[in-house]
């Protein structure tokens, strides 16, 4: 029996390394170092490094990420009460999620502005996802403090269901230029500096089955606070997903 169960753990184990290493995974790292990068460095040695390894502009990215489904009021002040932007969906069919952009705890911006439609949208659930756009738009104004702007997004939630997610304030205006073009612009070198955090393709010399086989994909989050590394995500793997 032991010998069974023995060779099952090898099983178990080797099984787990081959989809780890077929599949992919992602590293986390909020000690240490992770390759060039040393956790609580300053963001202008991280910006360095970058220049160094010729990877540099990265992108700009809101550092929240995930898609949160309907949060209440409490969730949505303990995940975005420090972020300067987020973006919202109503309801299942919504394509493009309005974005609500603060300063401080202020709200000064939210767009795409939305118009009532003169016609109705065949597809299911888009006539409702409209309206509750535009209930939402009603309740909120320039202004109006990001408590009250979360509790309207709360409510929405309980009404049609939200999907929220961090948002990039001022990134819509370099989204069309390639970022090769961008390495030139320092106006672009001082929005990223300015921004939390970071996401570039590159580092694969820094997962562990390099020297056997080479990653098809690595990609690299930088995520910082008072200007200080805090967290490193590596994501990569040796195979094309298609």
């Amino acid at each position: 029996m032991k010998y069974v169960l023995a060779v099952l753990v090898v099983c178990a184990t080797l099984f787990g390394v081959f989809v780890y290493i077929v599949l992919g995974t992602t590293t986390v790292v909020e000690r240490g170092a992770h390759g060039p990068f040393t956790i609580g460095e300053d963001k202008a040695v991280s910006a360095q490094t970058l220049r160094q390894l010729g990877l540099w502009p990265p992108r700009a990215i809101a550092p929240h990420r995930p898609w949160l489904d309907s949060p209440d009021f409490a969730e949505l002040e303990r995940v975005f009460g420090a972020d300067e932007g987020i973006m919202v969906g109503f309801g299942v069919a919504s394509s493009v999620p309005t974005r609500l952009e603060f300063e401080g705890d202020t709200l000064v911006a939210y767009w795409p502005v939305e118009t009532p439609k003169t016609w109705s949208n065949p597809n299911p659930g888009y006539d409702e996802a409209d309206e509750a756009i535009l209930a939402f738009q009603d309740r909120i104004a320039i202004g109006m403090s990001r408590e009250n702007v979360f509790r309207s997004v709360a409510q929405s939630g309980q009404e049609i269901g939200t999907a929220v997610r961090g948002h990039v304030v001022g990134a819509q205006r370099y989204r069309p230029v390639p970022l090769d073009e961008l390495a030139a612009d320092s106006e672009y070198s001082d929005f990223v500096m300015s921004k939390s955090s970071w996401e570039f393709d590159g580092l694969k010399s820094a997962v562990w089955y390099s020297l056997l086989k080479e990653p098809y994909y690595s990609r690299v989050r930088l995520y910082f606070e008072d200007d200080k590394l805090v967290r490193v995500e590596h994501w990569h793997g040796p195979l094309r997903i298609t």
